[in-house]
């Protein structure tokens, strides 16, 4: 991943970009899915919409974080 990125002790990211290719990462990742799995098959349909909004909205914001990244935004405040 760091490849593509360029020498990420450098780049202004490169915790960030870095952290997606750990595979401690890659790890939580897989058992937060599937503790959030066994929980929709217990939930009702109006939860697991709840749930779909949810992951939805937090996509969004993990988008947007990579897009401002990508056009060198700064905070607004």
């Amino acid at each position: 991943m760091g490849a593509l990125a360029g020498d990420l002790s450098v780049h202004p990211y490169g915790y960030r970009i870095s952290t997606y290719g750990d595979p401690a990462f890659a790890e939580s990742a897989r058992t937060a899915r599937s503790i959030v799995n066994e929980l929709a098959a217990q939930s009702d349909p109006v939860t697991i919409q709840r749930m779909r909004r949810a992951f939805h909205r937090a996509s969004q914001y993990e988008w947007m974080l990579w897009e401002s990244a990508f056009r060198q935004e700064t905070w607004p405040i």
